[in-house]
């Protein structure tokens, strides 16, 4: 099981962020440019983080928080919708998402995901063939 960062954007530029920032790490990093792309890839990979935009090629960062939290297997993924201001500490908005004030540096990123680079059990059911 390998550590899984979903990175959900209007472009490469976050995914290519991120990885620049955990390349010491032994992460996956996942990218996507659409909500229903999106919530595929975090099905499909189970990630141990989630990072969005605030917008997409198609759709929102809200849209794909909405969407993670309605699935059950999901729903405990760490989740932040990264947005374009100055680098400050996270905060909480109305709807529960939290948001991550981009970093100017990748070491500042890096040094902040830390805490979430570890794998986490899968919780979806094990489908046998039938």
């Amino acid at each position: 099981m390998a550590i899984r960062i979903l990175c959900a954007g209007k472009n490469d530029d976050l995914a290519e962020f991120v990885k620049s920032a955990v390349a010491e790490f032994e992460c996956e990093v996942v990218k996507s440019t659409s909500v229903a792309l999106a919530m595929f890839l975090a099905q499909k990979n189970f990630p141990s983080l989630i990072l969005c935009e605030q917008k997409l090629v198609e759709g929102t960062g809200q849209e794909l928080y909405n969407a993670v939290q309605e699935e059950s297997t999901l729903n405990q993924i760490p989740f932040f919708i990264v947005t374009e201001d100055v680098w400050q500490s996270t905060s909480s908005d109305d709807s529960g998402a939290l948001t991550l004030r981009y970093p100017k540096h990748a070491e500042d990123l890096r040094d902040w995901l830390k805490p979430y680079l570890v794998e986490i059990p899968d919780l979806r059911p094990e489908e046998t063939p039938e």
